[in-house]
Order: C-alpha cells, then sequence, then structure tokens
C-alpha cells in the first residue's frame, strides 16, 4: 500500500524511482535475488527487455530468510529486504550480537522498554528508533561504525577531531617542584603512596557528581603542598 502510493504507476516508471548505480552492481544484486532460498512476497524484477541498460532492480521483499542466505553474507547496498521472523526480541538481540557489529542499528518499537533493551544489549555504529538515517543528519552525533563496519567517527567536530592530531602540550612553572617534590628520590614510603594516587586512571563518571573534578584536582594539590612542607621541614630540622 505504502509503495503504491509511493509509485503510483510502479517504481519502472517513476521519476522518482532511482536505479543501480552501476552495471556490475546491478548484476550482484541479480544474482543474489536469483541464489536467495527466501520466498519474494512483494518485487522481484531485476530487468528484462522492458528495463535493458537501465540498471533497474525493483523494491523487493523476502521472506523465510536463513541466517546463511546469500542475502545475509554482506550488506546488500540495494532495495533488497530480507525478513526474518524470530520468537521474540530477546532472539532478535541474539542473532544481532552473533554477527559482525553493523554500521547501523534500526528499531520499529512503541514500547520504551524494548527500545531501551535494544540500545542497552547490542553493539552498532549508530542505532535509531522508528526511522531510518535521520542519526546521520542530525547536529551534533557522530556517524561511522565499529569493528567491521567502520574505524573512527565524522561530521561536524567529530570529523575534525577524526582527520587532525590534537597534541598534548603543557608549560610546567618551575614553582612546581615545590608541590610535587615527592616525585624525585630518596623515596619514601609516604611519597611513593602519594605517587601512587596521582597515577591512578581518572576517568569522568557516567553520571557527572555534584562537585565535579576540580574539587579532586584541589585536594590531590593541597595534599602534595601538605607533604611537600613536611619534607623541607624534615630536612631542615
Amino acid at each position: 500500500e505504502t509503495l503504491n502510493e509511493y509509485y503510483p504507476g510502479g517504481a519502472a516508471s517513476s521519476d522518482s524511482y532511482s536505479r543501480i548505480v552501476s552495471p556490475a552492481h546491478h548484476k550482484r544484486l541479480a544474482e543474489l535475488l536469483d541464489s536467495t532460498t527466501g520466498e519474494v512476497t512483494y518485487g522481484g524484477k531485476t530487468g528484462g527487455a522492458a528495463f535493458d541498460g537501465e540498471r533497474f532492480i525493483e523494491p523487493t521483499v523476502v521472506t523465510g530468510v536463513s541466517l546463511d542466505d546469500s542475502l545475509m553474507r554482506d550488506e546488500i547496498f540495494g532495495p533488497l529486504l530480507p525478513i526474518i521472523a524470530v520468537e521474540d526480541i530477546d532472539e532478535a538481540i541474539r542473532i544481532v550480537n552473533s554477527r559482525d557489529y553493523p554500521l547501523a542499528l534500526y528499531v520499529f518499537a512503541r514500547d520504551a522498554k524494548v527500545k531501551e533493551k535494544v540500545f542497552e544489549s547490542t553493539q552498532s555504529g549508530s542505532v535509531l528508533a522508528n526511522d531510518v538515517m535521520l542519526q546521520v543528519t542530525a547536529d551534533g552525533l557522530p556517524f561511522g561504525g565499529i569493528g567491521p563496519s567502520g574505524s573512527g567517527q565524522h561530521t561536524g567536530k567529530f570529523g575534525f577531531d577524526m582527520f587532525t592530531h590534537m597534541r598534548a602540550t603543557l608549560d610546567n612553572p618551575s614553582w612546581l617542584d615545590l608541590i610535587m617534590s615527592g616525585r624525585f628520590p630518596p623515596f619514601t614510603d609516604e611519597s611513593t603512596k602519594m605517587m601512587r594516587a596521582m597515577m591512578s586512571p581518572s576517568l569522568p563518571p557516567r553520571k557527572p557528581n555534584r562537585w565535579g573534578t576540580s574539587w579532586a584536582v584541589a585536594a590531590v594539590a593541597i595534599a602534595a603542598a601538605v607533604y611537600s612542607g613536611n619534607r623541607l621541614i624534615a630536612a631542615r630540622n
């Protein structure tokens, strides 16, 4: 019904329906469709005399497809939609997780818990609910794959960060040695404990705390200053 609304006279005669980009790609898609063990329930036309040289492939839905079907081996890049029936959302998630991470994952559901479960239980370059491709157009969101589907991200600031190098630059003031004197020998249990604390990995929390990280940095600096002061007093004594 929807396709008839989009293409009232059929996709083949519609100015709004494109053709496959090259003869080689058209041939590949036609061979995939010829070799599927599923059932073509809509479409299926891949050319013929009426479309000679047009690289036409009709919007096609194939049901009863198995996981090892020809349509499931690689990315299709064409108007072929294989459908695999599942018992429930858990089986669908298991199938997704048993294969290479996809570039994009789309879930169509009204239930917020179903959408959240898919979001939390799968990995993909991006994930979108109840639509397709809109995540690519959203400002502030990165686009990219994961694992076999790609490496890195681009669009906007993410593209700038991806294709440039952020060099760490630091200019230490001379007075830092007074605060950080514990890094120099002779080492003591106290100075070793301080250095271990300062070298502990500092990762941002998933939910920012009330005070932020500035208080923690200040606390470490104060502790280091107190230690250094004690060490200087001991040295003078």
